[in-house]
């Protein structure tokens, strides 16, 4: 019986199918976190310098992965759009533009440039002189409804002094022309 390398297989594809390949930093990674676990013996001093060293690197390389992972999806993304477009009627065809999707950006952060820095200061600076402006306008009316409100209450008073005025001479009056006139 002829002796078998351990790296070739007979007739195993459905092996090799359920087996993931992994890339060239996932294998990285890996050879990291096993230099971080040899790093930190059970007994003995963990060498806090090296593993350091390995756990920014690790950092790094996860980065990258998930960076990898982001491409991958779009590309993927993109094939299937790609291979459903190809495979699409006509009448499918007016739906999909008609129903054309926008991405949505999630990221909403500005970058620390100067120029950024410049415009976020312009942008500070305009917004505060609106907001004195917008509190201003608003003390402006508070101020004019209060007058507004004494000139109604002063003139509601000069009306009462007025009819009580008119009460009175018109008591006068009828008393006068009673009292005269019988």
């Amino acid at each position: 019986m002829p002796v078998l390398s351990k790296h070739v297989k007979l007739d195993d594809s459905n092996d090799q199918e359920q087996k993931k390949k992994l890339s060239e930093n996932e294998r990285r990674l890996r050879a990291v976190e096993k230099k971080i676990r040899n790093a930190k013996p059970a007994e003995g001093e963990w060498n806090m310098p090296k593993i350091e060293r390995l756990e920014k690197k690790r950092d790094d390389i996860l980065v990258l992965i998930q960076a990898d992972k982001k491409k991958k999806k779009t590309e993927d993304e993109k094939k299937r759009a790609k291979k459903v477009f190809e495979n699409m009627t006509a009448d499918g065809a007016l739906e999909y533009f008609k129903e054309e999707k926008v991405d949505v950006v999630e990221d909403h952060s500005i970058p620390n440039t100067p120029h950024t820095r410049r415009l976020r200061k312009k942008v500070l600076e305009n917004l505060n002189e609106h907001m004195m402006s917008e509190m201003m306008n608003q003390q402006m009316r508070v101020r004019i409804n209060i007058i507004n409100q004494l000139k109604k209450d002063l003139n509601k008073e000069e009306e009462e002094v007025k009819q009580q005025q008119q009460q009175e001479f018109l008591e006068v009056k009828n008393f006068l022309q009673d009292n005269l006139t019988s």
